[in-house]
């Protein structure tokens, strides 16, 4: 805000600084599934990355329903390109958006702190992260599952649930989610 040209005009023009420093939600323009990522307090957004931001104590339904099969389904309807879509605001703005019941807010909870903690530990044995704390040879008991399957983030039991909570069947779920399937298999046979 203090970078301004000789004639006394701002050079940047901040945006949405209401937003700043709340956690959030991030994920790529371009991708075959929408993946998100945990966008932590105390940041300011990207230009160059959007950002949703769910409401208070929302935040895990949130994620977990962006990382579902049935929201990049759906999202991919307006995507464009098969292979790898392109995710606007807009995308985001038009999901509908399910009312998770406790029980499966709890689900996804578990598995999002579960799998954030994994993957935060695992960072702590690498020098580039900040959680970086000892090299991973010198750690005793240092046995990370980094697998992770493409087609689910989230695996088929909270895909289910999280479609039946949408009112859809495991076939309605199959069907949503194949043209992402093939995509994906597509990508991985070339």
């Amino acid at each position: 805000k203090n970078l301004s040209n000789n004639c006394g005009k701002i050079r940047s023009r901040p945006q949405n600084e209401d937003y700043y420093f709340s956690p959030g939600i991030s994920y790529m323009g371009r991708s075959t599934s929408i993946i998100p990522f945990i966008v932590p307090l105390g940041v300011i957004p990207m230009a160059g990355r959007s950002q949703v931001f769910p409401k208070k104590g929302m935040e895990y339904d949130l994620l977990g329903y962006l990382s579902s099969q049935i929201a990049s389904g759906i999202a991919r309807f307006s995507g464009g390109a098969f292979g790898q879509p392109m995710f606007q605001a807009s995308t985001f703005q038009n999901l509908p958006v399910p009312k998770m019941s406790k029980k499966l807010s709890q689900k996804i909870m578990e598995l999002i702190d579960k799998e954030f903690y994994s993957k935060r530990s695992l960072a702590e044995e690498y020098e580039p992260y900040q959680e970086f704390l000892i090299p991973g040879i010198l750690r005793e008991n240092s046995s990370h599952n980094t697998k992770w399957s493409r087609f689910s983030l989230l695996g088929p039991e909270l895909e289910l649930e999280i479609a039946n909570e949408m009112g859809l069947t495991q076939a309605q779920l199959d069907e949503l989610s194949r043209d992402t399937r093939e995509s994906l298999e597509m990508q991985y046979l070339n």
